[in-house]
């Protein structure tokens, strides 16, 4: 009877530990998209903000060129 109580709170303790590994893994993908938010609006929207300033350089040099400016 011990050795079968012994099991089942060996049991209990590893259904316990598997919820929170599950629990701990859910929090990591959480904090990693956040992370993947924070980088893509750090490095992504300066980037946009150059190419955006380039092309309308572009664009306003070629008008300049055509109307003769």
């Amino acid at each position: 009877m011990e050795m079968s109580s012994v099991m089942s709170s060996i049991r209990e303790n590893q259904v316990e530990l598997m919820e929170e590994v599950k629990s701990l893994r859910k929090e990591n993908q959480q904090l990693q998209q956040i992370a993947l938010r924070r980088l893509s609006v750090t490095c992504l929207f300066p980037t946009l903000l150059l190419l955006s300033g380039c092309l309308f350089t572009y664009k306003f040099a070629n008008m300049a060129y055509f109307i003769g400016l």
